[in-house]
């Protein structure tokens, strides 16, 4: 299956998007461009394998790979090279280590690290759920990330 994540310009906090599977989109948010730094940067736009993996943290979720970009989903990794970047639930992107975190619905919720309202994804677990029903646990699939 084709998916295909569009990102929106976001701010220095945060990256929203909108993630297309099949008929249904999605709201993503990630960390922003930070010149591709593992851990504080969102991965580059391109065309990625995107892989089942079984997290022992988090289930069933999904590794991006394309060594032609840096981001490998397993295998060695050279150095610079980025590894266990996920499509994952997760609600602010203070969450993700450079991976993409998806839900219902994009808005905001209250962060009580910070003490605030954040830009966040809604309803992550349930969108999640739904995610792995349509992409299964064994096929592999492809992603292209584009925008801004």
């Amino acid at each position: 299956m084709l998916l295909t994540l569009t990102r929106r310009l976001g701010d220095d906090a945060h990256t929203p998007g909108s993630l297309l599977i099949g008929a249904q989109t999605y709201s993503t948010i990630e960390l922003p461009w930070r010149d591709d730094k593992p851990d504080e940067s969102c991965v580059p736009h391109g065309d990625y394998e995107l892989h089942p993996y079984q997290s022992p943290e988090k289930g069933l979720v999904y590794r991006l790979h394309a060594p032609a970009l840096g981001v490998y989903g397993f295998g060695e990794v050279p150095p610079g090279g980025r590894s266990a970047i996920e499509i994952h639930p997760g609600n602010w992107a203070r969450q993700s280590l450079g991976c993409i975190l998806i839900g219902w619905a994009a808005g905001e919720l209250f962060d009580e690290e910070c003490g605030r309202m954040m830009p966040a994804v809604l309803q992550s677990d349930a969108a999640m759920l739904y995610v792995r029903r349509l992409l299964g646990a064994t096929d592999t699939h492809q992603l292209t990330i584009t925008g801004y």
